[in-house]
């Protein structure tokens, strides 16, 4: 993991595995009980494919027991 930065509601990283020849980007931004935010990898294997990933998530509660 490197360039991880907060600013305000905003997480934003980038990401780099040599072993698997892999980097990517991700950015979350968070509001009251909810999210927003994407992943993008990319391989290094010389195809040039990229996955990309969109999220959102809203808080339903705390777990019962």
């Amino acid at each position: 993991m490197s360039n991880y930065k907060v600013d305000g509601n905003k997480v934003a990283w980038s990401m780099t595995c040599e072993k698997d020849r892999v980097t990517g980007t991700g950015e979350f931004v968070y509001a009251g009980e909810t999210y927003t935010g994407s992943m993008t990898i990319k391989s290094m294997n010389g195809q040039g494919q990229a996955l990309k990933r969109i999220y959102s998530g809203k808080r339903l509660g705390d777990c019962t027991k």
